[in-house]
């Protein structure tokens, strides 16, 4: 601990030593000033969001954004009477990713919703053992809930996950510095509810793109209380739709180069005017 500690140390002295440094949030630019970092010297440049990789993908992917203008404007609604709501966890499976609390959840969000719920959790880790035996304990106590793991998925997987989904759920714990996979998300029309922590604020806003759970201290009745939010009334969770991709425009790869840019220019000219 000792050794870890002064390692610790070290790095946290160069880096004042820096001239700028970039960080992925607001959030994550206010713990660097509460800890002593001049404020001009801390940069936020927003994470840019997953473009598609293919042109199979692209297709994919503006085909749902066409359907979603095109519902908007003829005043659809996205959730269909008598079928299980979809939700979607994607992450590694550790304890301050929260997904024992999202299957806490489940039960209320199913109750407050009187719909059943089939929750997938893509990913993996080393808690995935334990959260399957919690799965299987809550899903025999209540037979509208289904859980399914899929362990990790390639892009195309994820890009049909994500358009089969009716919410992804992010119920982190810890300060997120970002969370890109909201964004990501958005891309494909997806809302999120989330605990709001750390940087998830800066791309999640209740009633436009989801809602966030209070988070001092999270619990399952917040998280559940906010994906009945986003999920209790069809045309509210079409609109969420909509702004979800509206919003994950803002997360180009464009405009975070051009912003990188611009810091590494004004740096550069900084330094030769030394």
């Amino acid at each position: 601990m000792w050794r870890q500690y002064k390692l610790a140390s070290k790095r946290l002295a160069n880096m004042h030593r820096y001239s700028r440094i970039v960080v992925a949030s607001d959030a994550m630019r206010l713990e660097y000033v509460r800890n002593g970092f001049a404020p001009k010297k801390v940069e936020v440049v927003l994470l840019p969001a997953a473009v598609a990789d293919s042109p199979r993908t692209m297709r994919a992917d503006n085909r749902l954004a066409d359907a979603l203008g095109q519902a908007a404007t003829a005043g659809s609604t996205s959730i269909a009477p008598n079928q299980p709501i979809n939700l979607l966890f994607v992450g590694r499976m550790e304890p301050l990713k929260g997904g024992d609390v999202l299957l806490e959840a489940l039960p209320r969000a199913a109750a407050r919703l009187s719909r059943p719920i089939t929750l997938t959790l893509a990913g993996d880790g080393p808690l995935r053992l334990e959260w399957e035996a919690r799965a299987r304990r809550v899903c025999s106590h209540n037979s509208a809930i289904t859980v399914n793991f899929t362990g990790w998925l390639g892009r195309p997987a994820m890009t049909a996950l994500f358009a089969a989904s009716d919410l992804l759920v992010v119920p982190s714990l810890w300060p997120e510095p970002f969370g890109l996979i909201g964004p990501e998300a958005g891309m494909l029309g997806l809302p999120v509810a989330a605990f709001a922590v750390g940087g998830i604020a800066q791309w999640l806003s209740d009633g436009v793109n989801g809602f966030l759970a209070p988070a001092d201290p999270p619990t399952a009745e917040g998280l559940g209380d906010a994906i009945v939010k986003c999920l209790c009334d069809p045309e509210r969770h079409w609109r969420l739709r909509c702004g979800a991709r509206r919003e994950a425009t803002r997360f180009g790869l464009k405009r975070h180069v051009s912003k990188l840019v611009g810091i590494f220019t004004q740096v550069a000219t900084e330094t030769n005017t030394v």
